[in-house]
């Protein structure tokens, strides 16, 4: 679950995954150069999401869970005037996503077409 709602996670042993403070990482796939890089074993694949890219991330995998995203999340980071604002109006207005008390998520019309409204979204 920490993958899926975009928290830190830390992957252990020979190419594992981690993904901290919005940093990724894999670690060494090899296992004699992993070991050989003890106590800190080497890592590859560096990536820093700007933040444009960071919050289309935050969207697909929220909207990948069945309760959404928070709409405490939205409306703390996407600005008004962010074009996915008025996509997001558009996929409510067409039933691919609903707004309930507390969530933004797919609706089971939306849930067939999850990737299409993602991407949109993105």
């Amino acid at each position: 679950m920490a993958y899926w709602t975009n928290q830190n996670w830390l992957g252990l042993g020979p190419s594992a995954a981690s993904h901290v403070a919005g940093v990724r990482w894999k670690n060494e796939p090899h296992l004699g150069r992993y070991l050989a890089g003890s106590p800190t074993p080497p890592t590859q694949d560096h990536e820093t999401l700007p933040p444009r890219r960071r919050i289309g991330e935050q969207i697909m995998l929220g909207l990948r869970l069945r309760e959404g995203l928070k709409l405490d999340w939205v409306d703390d980071h996407i600005p008004p005037d962010d074009p996915r604002r008025g996509t997001i109006d558009e996929m409510i207005q067409i039933n691919m996503l609903e707004r309930t008390d507390t969530h933004l998520r797919l609706t089971r019309n939306g849930l067939f077409l999850a990737d299409s409204v993602i991407a949109k979204l993105l």
